[in-house]
């Protein structure tokens, strides 16, 4: 089971399957400088941001299978980004708040 929390974003076009160019979203303000994000059923490592654009593209990842992803689809972050490090509920609760979305019960 991944542990995953909408990041509010959505990608800004859509994505091939075979595809490892950067990919670019609506807004990575949240995202952590590398880690994982969840489209759909795949899991995609990437190793930096710039503004909005993540880097580095591993497809594929933690034993998922890269696939096609339309534009506009919501774009998810792992919360355990391979480091270690795992995200908090009240930061994901504050990180939801400041882009106008609903909290958490």
């Amino acid at each position: 089971m991944r542990l995953t929390y909408f990041s509010g974003a959505t990608l800004s076009n859509d994505l091939d399957s075979s595809s490892t160019d950067p990919i670019t979203i609506s807004s990575a303000d949240i995202f952590p400088s590398s880690g994982y994000i969840v489209l759909d059923d795949e899991t995609i490592r990437y190793s930096a941001k710039s503004e909005n654009t993540l880097t580095g593209i591993t497809r594929g990842s933690l034993n998922t299978t890269p696939d096609s992803h339309a534009t506009d689809t919501n774009v998810y972050i792992l919360a355990n980004n391979g480091t270690n490090s795992i995200v908090r509920r009240n930061s994901c609760q504050r990180n939801r708040q400041n882009h106008g979305l609903d909290s958490y019960a």
